[in-house]
């Protein structure tokens, strides 16, 4: 058969890559049979949504309809829990490679960074669990594939879905905004993005409290909520302070043994971990600073748009947060901003392989790729 004209070898490679990475997840969905870090929250109440109970609005609920849609397919086990982890998970490489080969219009960078997207640690483990997190970055990143696109209203509704997950999913609708305000938009078609954004996050809220029979008021509802989250006091031995994310991220065990799990479980070789791929994230400031550099001298729109999108969903929240150590910090907040780092890191390769020569870049290029995946095995969630 002839392939379709688009189904070039790039897009089969990315295609390829998907089904390699699905493989992985499903090889593993099972394992272990008990919950995983914050597993131990959310499928609670994901059972409890399927019983006809209630869940607390701690965040806002859609991740957890989603988990609970998976264990209502698959049932009360691990392959319930974590099957729409791990589906929103591929479908967010097979996203970024889109959004990267639609801003640049060439395959071999979007290729690249979806690949170091899909072997970074931190992002393979969670996407291997029942977490909220995965969900906020599919949205995000298919809100900024829409952006692209010129389908802004859409756009924004994806934004949306992604605060519904959780609520620094603003944060994606913010690098929007300020992407338009840099572009100079009329006040008035910013003034509709938002009012868009805001109603559906409000109405869709106001839905999800009344499927439990409550009544809130969705904006106070989620003013108490963003300040529970932002002021939360849990243990603080294991935060990690987001400057040291990028130079020195720690390895943060995500198990959560039940009683006499964990010698049960360690001769088997289960060490769900958080920890990014070092390969990736030491070569994060750098990149960025390539970034800013391919913008200035180049004024290309894609090199400023990573760079917004990076300062949105890093700097803005977390360093105040930290500076005023109103909350520990975890590694895994870094997540949404692993699309701009894989990207920028994609661009940096591609900016010095006219330096290198088309020869020893790919030989470069290729050695790179080895490292990353030879850590990634390291860090792999099951070793039997």
């Amino acid at each position: 058969m002839v392939p379709h004209p688009r189904m070039d070898r790039y897009s089969l490679a990315a295609l390829g890559l998907i089904g390699m990475v699905s493989i992985l997840h499903f090889a593993i969905i099972d394992i272990p049979r008990a919950y995983v870090f914050d597993e131990f929250y959310y499928v609670p109440q994901a059972l409890g949504l399927l019983s006809g109970g209630k869940i607390p609005f701690s965040h806002p609920p859609l991740g957890v309809y989603l988990i609970a849609f998976g264990i209502a397919i698959f049932g009360n086990r691990g392959l319930g829990w974590r099957f729409s982890s791990v589906v929103f998970g591929v479908l967010s490489i097979g996203i970024l490679y889109l959004l990267v080969h639609r801003s640049t219009r060439n395959r071999s960078i979007a290729l690249f960074s979806s690949t170091l997207y899909a072997f970074d640690s931190l992002t393979f483990v969670q996407s291997s669990v029942a977490m909220l997190d995965v969900f906020l970055v599919f949205f995000m990143l298919l809100g900024f594939l829409l952006y692209w696109r010129n389908r802004r209203i859409l756009a924004c509704i994806m934004m949306a879905l992604s605060t519904l997950c959780k609520l620094v999913g603003v944060l994606g609708f913010g690098a929007l905004l300020l992407m338009m305000l840099l572009e100079r938009e009329k006040l008035r078609n910013l003034l509709e993005k938002v009012i868009v954004y805001v109603l559906f996050v409000a109405l869709a809220f106001w839905g999800f409290s009344l499927a439990q029979g409550v009544l809130l008021d969705p904006f106070s509802a989620l003013a108490k909520m963003a300040w529970h989250i932002t002021v939360a006091r849990t243990v603080p031995s294991v935060s990690i302070q987001p400057w040291y994310w990028l130079i020195d991220p720690k390895r943060t065990t995500f198990l959560t043994y039940q009683e006499g799990m964990y010698d049960v479980l360690r001769p088997y070789g289960i060490w769900y971990r958080g920890v990014g791929n070092p390969m990736i994230w030491l070569l994060t400031l750098p990149a960025i600073a390539g970034v800013v550099h391919d913008y200035v001298r180049h004024r290309r729109k894609f090199s400023l748009f990573v760079l917004v999108w990076f300062v949105m969903v890093y700097l803005v929240p977390w360093y105040p947060i930290a500076l005023l150590s109103l909350r520990p910090l975890y590694l895994y907040y870094f997540l949404p901003a692993m699309g701009a780092v894989t990207t920028s890191i994609s661009i940096g390769f591609a900016n010095i392989s006219g330096l290198l020569g088309e020869k020893l870049s790919k030989m470069t290029m290729s050695a790179y790729l080895i490292v990353v995946v030879a850590f990634f095995i390291t860090e792999f969630p099951i070793r039997l």
